[in-house]
């Protein structure tokens, strides 16, 4: 790659971190991001290692499907429980969101359409505010959302082969953190079936494997827990065993399912 063509997405790129380090000191720290942290400094002493899902300060059942953000954001708590390692960890993932954005948008649009929808992402209110700091898990889904659309258009359309397992991958770490995450599966399984003639088996099958691996430590829990992964995964879906059993099964499926959506919009905000 030359120098000109790298200078522009990584000046955007700088121009996002410092947005969303420049006021690191004022982070949200509270309820359920204490709890994000809590679980990652237990990890780093060696005194649990959790498989499950995201639970919520308040108890309740699992609200995502496996620990893979804890173990991810851990290592910065090395060498200090200080909040703000953590903080600025998530500043970064989300400004290499903006510069993901950008590297896709260039590759299957245009320059121009590149450095627009850059820069809107990287001064965008919500997401520099609300998404780029907070130790929460919703903060890890907009850095691989976007991983995942690359990783689908680089398979189907540059017939990169092992660039579906990598998009599953990157969907089953969004849920590991975040159950809005499976809002992406009717988008793989659409494209899936569009495509499905340039689909081969033993592309499917290293995916499902890299799923599957991604998955493995929720499985594992479901088991030590004396549940087994259908019941847990049904419980995650519906908020069962939360502060809203005594909802009906459908009124509990709405809220899982809408609350996310809620939350990933302007209208929540």
């Amino acid at each position: 790659m030359e120098k000109s063509s790298i200078k522009i997405p990584l000046l955007i790129f700088l121009l996002a971190l410092f947005i969303r380090l420049i006021f690191l000191d004022l982070t949200v720290y509270n309820a359920d991001i204490i709890q994000q942290v809590a679980y990652s400094h237990r990890i780093v002493n060696g005194e649990e290692y959790y498989l499950g899902g995201v639970v919520s300060y308040e108890g309740g059942a699992q609200q995502t499907l496996g620990p893979l953000n804890y173990y991810l954001i851990a290592p910065m708590f090395l060498f200090s429980k200080n909040y703000l390692l953590g903080a600025g960890f998530i500043a970064v993932l989300n400004s290499l969101a903006v510069l993901v954005t950008y590297i896709f948008v260039n590759k299957y649009f245009s320059k121009k359409a590149a450095i627009v929808s850059s820069l809107l992402l990287a001064v965008n209110p919500w997401h520099t505010i609300l998404y780029s700091r907070d130790v929460w898990a919703s903060n890890y889904v907009p850095l691989f959302s976007i991983l995942t659309v690359l990783f689908l258009f680089d398979y189907f359309y540059r017939k990169e082969p092992y660039k579906l397992a990598l998009a599953c991958g990157s969907i089953a770490f969004m849920t590991n953190a975040y159950l809005v995450g499976l809002f992406t599966v009717p988008a793989l399984l659409i494209a899936l079936g569009m495509f499905r003639k340039q689909v081969k088996l033993k592309h499917l099958i290293l995916a499902c494997l890299v799923t599957l691996l991604f998955y493995s430590p929720y499985i594992i829990h479901s088991f030590d827990i004396g549940s087994n992964p259908i019941k847990e995964f049904t419980s995650t879906l519906t908020y069962g065993k939360s502060t809203v059993e005594e909802n009906s099964f459908l009124e509990n499926t709405i809220e899982g399912a809408g609350i996310p959506i809620l939350q990933t919009t302007s209208y929540f905000h």
